[in-house]
C-alpha cells in the first residue's frame, strides 16, 4: 500500500478517533513567513504575513478531507512553527532537515527560489497549463494528478536536454535541484516560462510519438518503425532526441539561432496545443534515430560518444532541407520567436 496514502489515513484517524490526542501524535507544521509580530498583552494574537508551508502539506490536507465533523475536531490541536528568514540557504536547509523523516524530493529545495516564484506567476498567463515549481498540491493533487499539470522534475530534465545537458537531464535530475551550480545552468535569471514551455512540450511531443509507435500491432508495424522503436527501449533515448531536434533548430527554421534561451512559440498557447505543434517536426527526423544509438552504449555518460552522434543526426537532417524547408518545417518556423 502507498506510504503517503497510509500517512494520511493515519492522520485522519487519529483526528477523527482520538482529536484530543492529535497534539501529542502528530509532527505539526513548520511555515515560512515574511513577517511576524508576536503576541503582545493588548494584542493576545500571533499576526504573520506571506506564509508558506514546508512541512506538514499532508497534515493540512488530511485534515481538510476529513469526514468528521466540525465539532469532533474542535478539541484537535496542532503544533505550528512559524520561521521569519530571508537567508535562501537558510530557507533550503529548514525544509531539508524538517522533511528528513519524510519522503522528500529534491525539487522541495527550491521551492521558494525566486526563480520558481517567478515561473509560477508567469505560467499563470499560460492558458490551460499548471506549474508548481517544486510546490507540493494538496493531498486531492497527490491522488488526482492534474491534467494540466506541467511537473516540476520533467520541465527541468525538458530544459536540460534541450540545452546539450542530456547526461544531467538523464542520470543526475536530483544535483539539478542540490547543487547551485547546476541548478542556475538549468534554471538561469533570463528563463521564462514561455521558453519552459516549449522545451517542455518537445519532450513531451516526443513522449508521445514512442507512445503511438508501441500502440502499432506488430504485424502492421513496418521495419522502418520497429528501428525506431528499438531507440525507443534504450534508456535515456527521449532525453538524446530531445537534446538532438534542439540542435536541429537552425536547420529547421532556417534562420541563425543566437540566443536559445528566448525561443518560445509566437502564440501563447496552452500546453497541449504546444506538444501538438512538435508533431509534424518529430515525423521527419524519426527515420535518423539511429544515429544515436551510439550514445546510449553508456547510458549519455560519454560526452565524446553523444557529440558524435548528435552530429551524424544533425548532417542527416541536414539533407532533409531542401525537401521539408517549405513544407512542415516552414509552418513550425511561423510560429516559433527567436528573439
Amino acid at each position: 500500500m502507498n506510504s503517503d496514502a497510509n500517512i494520511n489515513n493515519n492522520i485522519k484517524r487519529t483526528a477523527e478517533g482520538n482529536p484530543e490526542r492529535f497534539f501529542a501524535y502528530n509532527n505539526g507544521l513548520t511555515i515560512l513567513v515574511n513577517d511576524l509580530e508576536p503576541p503582545t498583552e493588548g494584542d493576545p494574537f500571533l499576526k504573520v504575513r506571506g506564509l508558506s508551508i514546508v512541512n506538514g502539506a499532508q497534515t493540512t490536507g488530511a485534515l481538510a478531507s476529513s469526514s468528521a465533523s466540525a465539532d469532533a475536531l474542535s478539541s484537535a490541536r496542532v503544533l505550528a512553527r512559524f520561521v521569519k528568514c530571508s537567508d535562501q540557504q537558510v530557507i533550503r536547509e529548514i525544509i531539508q532537515y524538517n522533511n528528513s523523516q519524510n519522503k522528500v524530493e529534491a525539487a522541495d529545495f527550491r521551492s521558494n527560489d525566486k526563480i520558481q516564484d517567478r515561473l509560477r506567476r508567469e505560467f499563470e498567463r499560460i492558458p490551460e497549463s499548471d506549474y508548481r515549481g517544486g510546490r507540493r498540491g494538496g493531498e486531492r493533487d497527490i491522488i488526482e494528478r492534474p491534467p494540466n499539470l506541467v511537473p516540476t522534475q520533467t520541465a527541468a530534465q525538458a530544459i536540460a536536454a534541450f540545452h546539450g545537458m542530456p547526461n544531467i537531464a538523464y542520470n543526475e535530475t536530483r544535483r539539478i535541484w542540490s547543487s547551485d551550480e547546476i541548478y542556475a545552468q538549468v534554471f538561469p535569471e533570463r528563463v521564462t516560462a514561455r521558453h519552459l514551455l516549449f522545451c517542455y512540450s518537445l519532450l513531451k511531443a516526443i513522449e508521445e510519438a514512442k507512445f503511438n509507435l508501441s500502440k502499432v500491432p506488430n504485424a502492421e508495424r513496418t521495419g522502418a518503425q520497429n528501428e525506431q522503436l528499438k531507440f525507443f527501449r534504450l534508456r535515456g533515448s527521449i532525453i538524446l532526441l530531445a537534446n538532438a531536434a534542439s540542435e536541429c533548430l537552425e536547420t529547421i527554421l532556417g534562420v541563425p539561432v543566437h540566443d536559445s534561451w528566448r525561443m518560445h512559440f509566437r502564440e501563447n498557447i496552452s500546453p497541449k496545443e504546444a506538444v501538438s505543434r512538435w508533431h509534424p517536426i518529430l515525423v521527419p527526423l524519426l527515420p535518423f534515430v539511429g544515429q544515436l544509438e551510439d550514445a546510449m552504449s553508456g547510458y549519455l555518460k560519454n560526452s565524446e560518444r553523444t557529440a558524435s552522434s548528435l552530429a551524424r543526426f544533425r548532417a542527416l537532417v541536414e539533407a532533409t532541407r531542401p525537401a521539408l524547408g517549405a513544407g512542415p518545417y516552414a509552418d513550425f518556423a511561423v510560429g516559433v520567436a527567436v528573439d
